[in-house]
């Protein structure tokens, strides 16, 4: 009788070690990216199933309060058009109805070039800065011709 217990007492042991949790792989990433890959949004402009531009936004501010919280509200910004590749139209994104402040072309130099979450080698970069506003919702509005635009959110933190 005290072998079936030893022997069940065992079991059990083995049972319960091997559903214990064991360490969770995590990907190693720099602490930049992941934040970036947070506050980045991307919507696509389409008409008649066909993908006219590919819009990519990431919210600066929220990244690295640090280092973007300067009175501006920043966004780094990608436009991919399939029907030409001058990206100048993006100058003409709002926030709020507001317009742009000042802007910046991105080099692939620049240190937060590799820190881009969502890359397209055939998009230039922008950061775009707007006078910083009250609202706890900042949408920015980019149009693709008069009759085609989109919209892309964020939440002031």
């Amino acid at each position: 009788m005290k072998k079936k217990i030893f022997l069940f007492n065992i079991a059990i042991s083995f049972l319960l070690i091997g559903c214990t949790i064991k360490e969770v792989p995590t990907f190693d990433i720099k602490n930049e990216y992941a934040q970036n890959l947070q506050y980045t949004k991307i919507k696509k402009i389409s008409k008649n199933n066909k993908i006219l531009a590919i819009i990519s936004i990431t919210y600066l501010n929220s990244v690295d309060s640090k280092r973007w919280n300067d009175g501006f509200q920043n966004i780094l910004i990608s436009v991919y058009k399939n029907n030409s590749l001058d990206n100048q139209d993006i100058l003409k994104v709002t926030m709020n109805n507001n317009k742009l402040t000042s802007y910046k072309k991105l080099e692939k130099e620049d240190e937060l070039y590799e820190d881009i979450a969502i890359k397209n080698r055939w998009s230039e970069y922008y950061i775009l800065s707007y006078i910083d506003t009250k609202e706890d919702l900042l949408s920015f509005k980019y149009n693709y011709n008069k009759s085609l635009y989109t919209y892309i959110d964020f939440n002031r933190f």
